[in-house]
């Protein structure tokens, strides 16, 4: 039996996609100081490390006895590994902005990515978020790194625009396909990655999507699996749980899900009651626990630093000023 719980935490670790920092914290957007950073999508450059993560879904899945019959991937960070596991299992992937739903058949991604072959590329970089799809599709392919460019930087956190590694003197395979965002976010998007010295190559845009579908109707009595990036408090994994199981307008009227997988997933007590109280099973690929059992056998941490990490875990709000490190408060607005 494999240990994916071991495997993703070395990977983790060793690219800093997640920092284990518990005397000098990081500050999350909320204006708590946390001993711990994570930014899963760091893993997208890593095409070893994306059949990992998605090699420990189908695991779950076939150890859980999930019926599959459409992904559902929570936008935007959960939307790439919900593709990689889409087009592993070779079922339809629906994405969402909360008020309509855009299912996509493996056969269109296909079809949409089928020009994206040969070349002379280091990286596949997409638009988003209906672009990720495919991009994650050409990528696998053709065993390349990935990455997504933002509408707009964010607004938290480190503030970047591009999700995943772009590294100076990437050669890059662009892809839009996009139906409405226009040609000012395209070029936008490309001067995004050429600021970080990266070079163009190849560019596939269109703006039609003939192959997706808004078949709100036709989604009822479906069973649907949710892939999540990161479980922390659990607010927009239940949203959008609630979303897709009320999809066509009414309670019942949308796909069946009782499960949602996550690469990573920090166990608050809060976050497992909400999914509890939705009816809704949460499986993790790496959890907290055994992520600090890795750290320490790896020497990521020491036996006392593992100590303030567990603490902090049962006491987030109160842990940082404890320690010297008092949230900050956002001005409003």
């Amino acid at each position: 039996m494999v240990d994916f719980d071991e495997q993703i935490a070395e990977a983790s670790l060793r690219i800093s996609s997640i920092k284990l920092s518990p005397e000098k914290p990081f500050q999350w957007a909320s204006g708590y100081f946390m001993p711990i950073y994570n930014d899963n999508r760091m893993n997208l450059r890593y095409p070893e490390n994306r059949r990992l993560i998605t090699d420990a879904f189908v695991d779950i899945i076939q150890r859980n006895n999930i019926k599959v019959e459409i992904i559902a991937g929570i936008s935007t960070a959960g939307i790439a590994p919900a593709a990689s596991l889409a087009q592993r299992l070779n079922v339809p992937i629906g994405i969402t902005d909360g008020k309509k739903a855009e299912v996509y058949s493996s056969e269109w991604v296909k079809t949409m990515s089928a020009g994206a072959v040969g070349g002379d590329y280091d990286l596949v970089v997409s638009t988003c978020p209906d672009s990720i799809i495919p991009g994650v599709f050409v990528a696998n392919g053709l065993n390349l790194p990935f990455a997504y460019v933002r509408e707009k930087p964010k607004t938290h956190g480190t503030q970047q625009q591009i999700e995943g590694i772009v590294k100076e003197g990437d050669r890059v395979l662009f892809l839009d396909y996009h139906k409405e965002k226009g040609k000012s976010y395209l070029e936008k998007a490309v001067e995004a990655v050429v600021e970080k010295g990266a070079r163009i190559i190849d560019t596939i845009s269109t703006n039609t999507c003939g192959g997706d579908v808004t078949f709100p109707d036709l989604l009822e009595g479906y069973h649907g699996l949710l892939v999540e990036d990161l479980v922390s408090f659990a607010g927009s994994s239940i949203d959008e749980l609630n979303f897709w199981r009320n999809v066509s307008g009414g309670v019942g009227k949308g796909l069946i899900i009782n499960d949602c997988v996550s690469i990573f997933s920090y166990g608050f007590a809060e976050s497992l009651d909400r999914f509890r109280q939705a009816n809704c099973n949460l499986h993790s690929a790496l959890v907290y626990n055994r992520l600090l059992q890795t750290a320490v056998k790896t020497g990521a941490i020491r036996q006392d630093q593992q100590e303030l990490l567990i603490e902090w875990r049962g006491d987030y709000k109160n842990w940082g000023e404890k320690h010297g490190f008092p949230p900050v408060k956002k001005e409003s607005k």
